[in-house]
């Protein structure tokens, strides 16, 4: 196999590309440092802006401790249900899911009580989807509610979740 070097302005763009990548590393550190008192109302305030949210999602990820990313359960619940665009509610799963099973377990059904429109079956739906990845038991208890709902398309949704408690699989890396 022969080795080509690449073209002269595709070696310009990866090197305009690794020096942006050093400088969000350096203004990662940076809020890290000098923000970490404000950091989760940070987070918390670009998750609910589309434009920030991708950024948001990253750095909540980069917090190690899930302690500290707690406070942001209620959010990422939300757009784990409440969404059109499928890399915010996988990004929104992917961040419950990455918060100790035991207390998002223990949380999950309260939470979502108060945040979520129950009588929308898109939002019904995607909350199914989400008990799938978490717990079989969580899922056939959401399910039974919605087979009791008056709204035809809730009640197909729990309907098909009680038949195939966990039809999703986990997003890739968990």
């Amino acid at each position: 196999m022969e080795d080509s070097d690449p073209p002269a302005d595709c070696k310009l763009i990866w090197q305009r590309l690794l020096e942006a990548d050093a400088e969000v590393s350096r203004a990662q550190n940076e809020l890290f440092t000098r923000c970490r008192a404000t950091l989760i109302d940070i987070l918390r305030a670009g998750l609910y802006t589309p434009d920030e949210r991708r950024t948001a999602f990253r750095i909540a990820s980069l917090i190690y401790d899930s302690e500290q990313r707690k406070p942001l359960f209620p959010v990422f619940l939300r757009l784990a249900c409440e969404p059109t665009n499928i890399s915010d509610i996988t990004a929104a799963r992917c961040a419950i899911l990455s918060l100790p099973r035991a207390w998002v377990l223990e949380k999950i059904e309260i939470e979502a009580a108060n945040l979520l429109d129950w009588d929308d079956d898109w939002i019904h739906r995607r909350f199914l989807e989400l008990c799938s990845l978490l717990d079989r038991d969580l899922t056939i208890r959401s399910a039974r509610k919605a087979v009791t709902h008056q709204n035809p398309d809730i009640k197909e949704a729990g309907e098909d979740f009680l038949s195939s408690p966990n039809p999703i699989s986990p997003p890739e890396g968990n």
